[in-house]
């Protein structure tokens, strides 16, 4: 059989958690989609496709080839995640021989206690969520041909078919879904899964490298990550779910709460029934959420950047200071002859470096300036001249992404950075012809974001002046 799971399908409710994937959420400290890989391999289901969009380096560093969990995963990227099942269009009818399970959205498959097993020959399972196929489990040729071409419909498949195979299928619709997992896991589920620590005694699991001191009181039950650090006098559990890299300050008593991977907790700091990210603080039942702008109460742990993010990012300053020092004279003289024929700068409201709000200059070139002072100034690169210095000041990168609006992200929360964004001065739209694709920009971002290094910016760099030049050549603007 083959799986084909959608990571990358919009989950609204997810976003005060946005820096981590939907797939990646833990529950009992685990992946989300960890526990459907763990599934594939008890059905002895060895062919995966995770099916990417936004998180996708993430993913891709956390799961690899699929070698952890015996099973072989690739990748693919789909643009419509709003219908997944148009996806499965790429697959051959052979392909399909064996089975398939189509996996839409977030869900939990929660084990029943019976051992999990493949669907009969020519029998489809189905589970449907506000009309929607959340997971479909087949091995019916003639169905899945007929389905993927929209000739059938599921509406008549009953959920708890999936109790036959040892599951049940639990859909993820909101931070309370999340948080009541969790808490069942902590209470014991978890015992029926792999197992996400080293230590397990008397339903307290606990990671590698863990610093508890001796007047640290652990109530079971509780589950707490790798790498964390419990400060003296503190009180974790019961009931409390910690993941890795964990800071908790003196005196802090932590029960009835999920806390995320990488967060700081202060001193003397009482969280009951909550979830926590970073300086997020979320009650699952009300839904509301706060964000604490005290660091010393709650906040994200900072890291160190990586040696290849030093370099990368020494290298976009010092590079895009060379070419503003180089075209100082040039735009001086240039800009001054182009603002007496009408070209102007205009200002848009982007999204820089680490989720600053910052304006940028947009070169609007006059509509009766077509000479060849036009061709040499957009040669030189002279209408990105402002970008250049704003990647000097770190404020940009030098190549990435095209700035996202700030109209744009009007639905997500502007504190929150993405720390896969690279909005930049050079990107892969000023490599092609303009055409103002927003699906080919997100695929390209996407693309930069996977392949990101010193040697793509270089040649990103080179590309932008190999092709300005040849425009000035053959004549364009």
């Amino acid at each position: 059989m083959k799986a084909v799971i959608h990571t990358g399908v919009p989950a609204p409710w997810a976003a005060p958690v946005n820096r981590v994937p939907w797939a990646l959420l833990p529950l009992g400290n685990r992946p989300l989609l960890e526990y459907w890989l763990e599934w594939c391999s008890d059905m002895h289901i060895l062919d995966i496709r995770l099916v990417l969009d936004d998180g996708a380096k993430q993913i891709e560093e956390y799961v690899g080839s699929g070698e952890s969990w015996g099973l072989q995963v690739t990748y693919g990227f789909h643009r419509n995640q709003n219908d997944p099942v148009h996806f499965l269009k790429r697959f051959s009818s052979d392909d399909l021989l064996q089975g398939l399970m189509h996996v839409t959205g977030p869900a939990f498959p929660r084990k029943t206690g019976m051992q999990s097993r493949h669907p009969e020959s020519g029998k489809t399972l189905a589970y449907i969520n506000e009309g929607r196929a959340l997971c479909v489990l087949s091995r019916d040729p003639a169905f899945l041909e007929a389905w993927i071409k929209g000739q059938t419909d599921l509406s008549t498949h009953q959920p708890d078919q999936f109790e036959s195979l040892g599951r049940e299928i639990v859909p993820l619709e909101s931070l309370k879904d999340l948080y009541e997992i969790n808490m069942s896991l902590v209470q014991g589920e978890v015992q029926n899964y792999l197992q996400p620590g080293y230590y397990d005694k008397d339903n307290v699991i606990i990671g590698y490298n863990v610093i508890t001191p001796p007047t640290a009181t652990l109530s079971a039950p509780l589950i707490i990550g790798n790498d964390c650090r419990i400060s003296p006098m503190t009180s974790i559990g019961p009931n409390a779910v910690v993941g890795s890299h964990v800071l908790i300050d003196r005196q802090s008593e932590i029960s009835d709460s999920v806390i995320l991977s990488g967060t700081f907790i202060g001193q003397g700091m009482e969280i009951r029934s909550k979830i926590v990210f970073g300086n997020t603080v979320i009650d699952p039942y009300s839904q509301a959420v706060v964000t604490i702008p005290d660091p010393w109460m709650v906040s994200e742990v900072q890291s160190l950047p990586a040696f290849r993010d030093i370099l990368e990012s020494l290298f976009s300053r010092m590079a895009a200071g060379v070419i503003a020092l180089t075209q100082l004279l040039p735009f001086a003289l240039l800009f001054g002859w182009k603002l007496v024929q009408g070209s102007r700068f205009t200002h848009k409201e982007v999204q820089g470096r680490n989720g600053r709000v910052l304006k940028l200059p947009l070169y609007t070139q006059a509509k009766v300036s077509h000479g060849i002072s036009d061709r040499i100034f957009m040669a030189l690169g002279l209408d990105r001249y402002p970008h250049f210095l704003l990647a000097f000041y770190g404020r940009l990168w030098l190549c990435g992404h095209r700035p996202r609006t700030v109209q744009s992200q009007a639905a997500q929360d502007m504190n929150e950075p993405d720390a896969g964004a690279f909005p930049a001065a050079i990107t892969y739209a000023d490599l092609r012809e303009q055409d103002n694709d927003a699906d080919l920009e997100r695929v390209e971002e996407l693309y930069y974001r996977h392949h990101r290094s010193l040697w793509e910016d270089m040649r990103m760099l080179g590309h932008f002046i190999i092709k300005r030049w040849s425009d000035f050549f053959r004549g364009r603007n």
